[in-house]
C-alpha cells in the first residue's frame, strides 16, 4: 500500500511539475490573484509584458503595478465585478495596463473565477494576450485606407478640374490660331498683332498652369526635409524674386524679425512667396499693397503672420480658398491659376502645421501658418502676454 501511495504521489507531483511549466513557457500572459487583486502567481510572459524582472509579481496589488492612480478605484470596482458570484463566471474584454516604464499596453483578457471545494471564490484566472502590436498595425491600416480614398476622391476632383482649366487657354490659342490662318492675307497689321498676342498670351497662361500642377504634382508625392530654417533669409528670397511685382505694385513691406525653425527650407519659402504673391495680387485698384509679415508664439504654437490692405475675404470662402484650383474672381479681374494657396495647405500639412486665413470682404486679409512649438529654434520671438 505504501509502494503505491508513493507512486501516486509521484504522478501527481510530476502532473504539478508539467503544469507549472506549461504555466510558465504559455505564451500568453497568466495571472492567478486572490480576491483582494494581490497575485498569487504570474507567468514568464506576464512579467515580459508588464517590463518586470522574472518572479518579481507575487504578493503584489495588481492594481497598484498595473493601473495609474486615477485610473485605479474604476479598475478595483470592475474586478468586484467579476468576482460577483451572481455574474458569469468566465468574460472576455479588452483592457489597458500599465509597464514599469509608465507606458500602456492593451491586452485582450479571458478571465475565470476561481472557487473551492466548497463553491467559495477564492481568486481569478486571467490569460492575456497583448495585442498592442495588432491593434497599432490595425490604426495605421485604417488611417491608410482613409488617406488611399481621400487621394483617389482628391485625384479625381484634381483630374477633372485640371482638364477643364487647361482646356481654356488651348482652346483660346487654337481658336485665335485658326483666325490668324483664315485671315493673314486680308486682316491688317494691327489685328494679326492682336491675335498674336491673344495667343502669346493663352501660351503664357498654359505654361504657368502646367508649371503649377507640376509643383503641386511632386510636392504632393514628397517629404518634407528638416533643415534648419531662418525665415528671414526666406522672406529677403521671396522680396528678391517677385521685386518686379512689388515695384509695378508700388508695394510696401513691413517685415519684423521673424524666428528660425525646423522645416524643409524650399518649400516653406514657396509657402511665403505664394502668401506675399497673393498679398500684392489682389489689392485695391486705388490703394497700393501695404504687407506686414510678423511673427508670434504661446505655449502651443508658432505663429508667422503675412498682413494685407487688400480687398479681403467674406467669411464663407475662407476655407474654399485651399481648394485646388478655387478661384474666387475671373481671371480677367485677377491672374492666377487657382493652385497657389492648395500648394500652400500642402506644405503646412507636410510640417504638421496648419495654414488658415482671417478676413474680412473689403478689409484685408492676415494668412497665418501656425506650426508647432516644437519646429522653433533657440532665436524665436518673445512670447505675447495672455490677456
Amino acid at each position: 500500500m505504501q509502494t503505491l501511495v508513493s507512486l501516486r504521489t509521484r504522478e501527481l507531483q510530476q502532473a504539478r511539475d508539467r503544469a507549472e511549466l506549461y504555466f510558465d513557457v504559455a505564451g500568453n500572459m497568466m495571472v492567478v490573484s486572490d480576491v483582494a487583486g494581490r497575485i498569487e502567481r504570474a507567468n514568464r510572459r506576464t512579467c515580459e509584458v508588464l517590463c518586470r524582472p522574472s518572479g518579481s509579481l507575487r504578493g503584489a496589488d495588481w492594481f497598484d503595478l498595473c493601473f495609474p492612480p486615477q485610473e485605479r478605484a474604476a479598475a478595483r470596482e470592475f474586478f468586484s465585478g467579476l468576482m460577483d458570484p451572481g455574474s458569469d463566471s468566465s468574460r472576455r474584454f479588452h483592457g489597458r495596463v500599465m509597464t514599469s516604464d509608465g507606458q500602456f499596453r492593451t491586452v485582450a483578457w479571458h478571465t475565470t473565477r476561481l472557487v473551492d471545494e466548497r463553491g467559495v471564490v477564492t481568486g481569478l484566472l486571467g490569460m492575456g494576450e497583448d495585442i498592442t502590436a495588432r491593434l497599432e498595425a490595425e490604426e495605421h491600416l485604417r488611417r491608410t485606407l482613409d488617406e488611399l480614398e481621400r487621394s483617389n476622391m482628391g485625384l479625381q476632383q484634381f483630374v477633372h478640374v485640371a482638364s477643364h482649366d487647361l482646356r481654356e487657354p488651348i482652346n483660346s490659342i487654337l481658336n485665335f490660331a485658326k483666325l490668324l490662318a483664315r485671315d493673314r492675307h486680308q486682316a491688317d497689321s494691327e489685328r494679326i498683332d492682336r491675335y498674336i498676342d491673344f495667343i502669346l498670351r493663352g501660351g503664357e497662361r498654359l505654361r504657368t498652369l502646367v508649371n503649377d500642377l507640376l509643383s503641386f504634382v511632386r510636392i504632393d508625392n514628397s517629404e518634407a526635409r528638416l533643415d534648419r530654417v531662418d525665415l528671414n533669409e526666406s522672406i529677403e528670397d521671396t522680396r528678391q524674386v517677385l521685386s518686379d511685382a512689388i515695384e509695378k505694385a508700388g508695394a510696401t513691406l513691413h517685415v519684423t524679425a521673424l524666428p528660425v525653425v525646423r522645416g524643409d527650407r524650399t518649400l516653406l519659402g514657396l509657402l511665403l512667396q505664394n502668401l506675399v504673391s497673393n498679398a500684392l495680387k489682389f489689392h485695391r485698384p486705388d490703394e497700393a499693397p501695404v504687407i506686414r509679415i510678423r511673427a508670434e508664439s504661446d505655449e502651443h504654437e508658432l505663429r508667422i503672420q503675412v498682413i494685407d490692405n487688400g480687398i479681403g475675404i467674406a467669411h464663407g470662402f475662407h476655407e474654399k480658398i485651399f481648394g485646388v484650383f478655387q478661384r474666387l474672381h475671373a481671371r480677367s479681374e485677377y491672374d492666377g491659376t487657382g493652385l497657389g494657396l492648395a500648394l500652400s495647405r500642402r506644405i503646412a500639412d507636410m510640417h504638421d502645421a496648419r495654414l488658415y486665413v482671417q478676413s474680412e470682404e473689403g478689409h484685408g486679409s492676415c494668412f497665418v501658418l501656425a506650426l508647432p512649438l516644437s519646429a522653433g529654434l533657440p532665436t524665436t520671438p518673445p512670447r505675447m502676454a495672455v490677456a
